[in-house]
């Protein structure tokens, strides 16, 4: 059901003109078309009577385009619910609805699993997900210039953002690659390489990148559903990794995880003397929860031409954590900072 729909700055009279003619628009014409903007309330999916799908408010912008190239594409959900026990339920009853399918030796023992899946999940309090979700992607195609940003916020198990701001191929650079490339077809020719992997290794570049994740209970979910769905399994004497996790707890589990993680740490100290500090944040964060940081403002784009740059740098670890602008922050669950660089 969709109660209330409102979708406006719709514009596909020039692309019709083109499909009328039966003919492809140029590459100059840059203002083909709109699939336009919009915002939805209160909508809903549901079979044999159960939601499988609900949002509060939904928006989407897919109104900017460069040609059939979109320069920006964007939608967000508040309040997106997503009922997992209700799907559960509903792929199990169409199973046992279909008579060939009682006929299958592992038929019961297929339906068992639905059941057992579906215990751990209510135990767990994830027969329902619901969340907050944003997700951002812009691109000029003069300038190259690149923006994607993507956020989610799912009730008992945090937040996570991530985004990087960098520089692609614009569209001329991109237009004149496909000529060339289809010029060099029709000509017999053969062209070397792929011609659009070496456009991006030429033009790409990062200007930024933020990572951030806000525990709260997904850790403690993740680990503990590890562990209950591995004991799902029957036992197998031969495989000492499924033993593992069957007879581990998940505090076990978590521990262990931690550990590995960290123990990597001192093999990167060698190589890379910072990343340890690194290495050790993100082991306590598997271990505690709390809240995860990590970003990269360079001075200056970072691109392919930059490696001889950085090279260069490698014998001093500080400088190269200066030259990307590097910055790592672990603040443990009762507030208290953890490391920073």
């Amino acid at each position: 059901s969709l109660p209330l729909m409102m979708w406006q700055d719709i514009n596909l009279s020039k692309l019709f003109g083109y499909l009328e003619a039966q003919t492809v628009p140029s590459t100059d014409i840059t203002d083909l078309m709109s699939l336009g903007k919009g915002v939805v309330y209160g909508e809903s999916v549901q079979m044999g009577g159960v939601d499988f799908y609900s949002v509060g408010k939904g928006e989407f912008d897919f109104s900017d385009w460069h040609w059939f190239v979109p320069e920006r594409i964007a939608f967000s959900a508040e309040d997106l619910t997503y009922n997992i026990d209700g799907y559960l339920n509903f792929v199990k009853d169409t199973m046992m609805s279909v008579p060939e399918a009682a006929e299958d030796p592992e038929f019961e023992e297929m339906m068992t699993m639905f059941d057992q899946v579906a215990t751990v999940l209510g135990d767990n309090g994830i027969e329902e997900l619901n969340m907050d979700f944003d997700f951002d992607m812009a691109w000029d195609a003069e300038t190259g210039n690149t923006q994607f940003d993507i956020m989610q916020m799912m009730d008992g198990f945090g937040e996570f953002e991530l985004g990087f701001g960098g520089v692609m191929p614009d569209f001329e650079e991109f237009v004149a690659t496909m000529e060339e490339a289809e010029a060099a077809e029709e000509d017999g020719g053969m062209v070397e390489g792929d011609p659009y992997e070496a456009l991006f290794m030429e033009n790409m570049a990062l200007t930024g990148f933020d990572f951030r994740i806000d525990d709260a209970g997904g850790l403690e979910k993740l680990f503990k559903l590890v562990v209950e769905f591995a004991q799902l399994v029957p036992e197998d004497e031969e495989n000492s990794e499924l033993a593992m996790f069957q007879n581990s707890s998940p505090e076990e589990l978590r521990g262990m995880a931690s550990g590995i993680v960290r123990m990597t740490g001192f093999q990167a100290a060698e190589v890379f003397p910072p990343a340890l500090e690194y290495i050790n944040g993100f082991a306590d964060f598997l271990m505690n929860g709390g809240e995860l940081s990590f970003s990269l403002s360079p001075e200056k784009p970072v691109s392919a031409e930059s490696m001889g740059e950085i090279e260069g740098l490698m014998e001093d670890p500080d400088a190269v954590v200066e030259y990307f602008g590097a910055e790592f922050s672990y603040v443990e669950p009762d507030g208290k900072k953890g490391q920073k660089d």
